[in-house]
């Protein structure tokens, strides 16, 4: 299952066989309706394999130049995407989490940048919450990417890697 509002990774999750949910009030900004974007996940992943959830708000905050609504953008989606959506994948007996933005958009430039971008990949989440007094705390930010001796050049290089898939 795909969630987005922007028509062109739509586009790309029909192209890819992805069911593509109409979530109501997915607007691909900061208005955007989280809550529905992770319930879709959640119903999605419920009966298939795969849910892939876009949220578009820190791109657009990043191409308007604007440092406060792109703190705002990714607040928000940790708060109203990332904290919901691990809460709710405690019911799931195995769950593998990989959070990674499709690029990066640097307010400096106000577009996009062809560098590699920062990914975090948790395998059997699920356990990890089960056993919370054993999780360790991660940090998602450039920094700690750049020291974790892992770099892909590609997303599907990225994707191979998650799944398991060499080729």
């Amino acid at each position: 299952v795909m969630i987005s509002a922007v028509d062109l990774l739509k586009g790309i999750g029909v192209f890819a066989g992805f069911e593509i949910p109409n979530v109501p009030g997915a607007t691909g900004y900061l208005d955007t309706n989280y809550a529905g974007k992770v319930k879709a996940a959640i119903d999605g992943l419920r009966r298939l394999d795969v849910a892939y959830v876009h949220i578009e708000a820190p791109d657009e905050a990043s191409h308007e130049g604007d440092v406060i609504k792109k703190i705002q953008a990714i607040e928000a989606f940790d708060e109203f995407v990332v904290g919901p959506l691990v809460d709710a994948l405690k019911e799931f007996d195995v769950v593998d989490l990989m959070i990674v933005t499709d690029h990066l958009t640097p307010i400096s430039v106000r577009t996009h940048v062809a560098e590699p971008v920062p990914f975090l990949i948790v395998r059997d989440l699920s356990r990890e919450l089960r056993h919370e007094k054993q999780r360790v705390k991660y940090r998602f930010c450039e920094k700690d990417a750049s020291t974790s001796g892992l770099k892909f050049f590609s997303g599907e290089e990225l994707f191979r890697y998650f799944t398991g898939c060499s080729t």
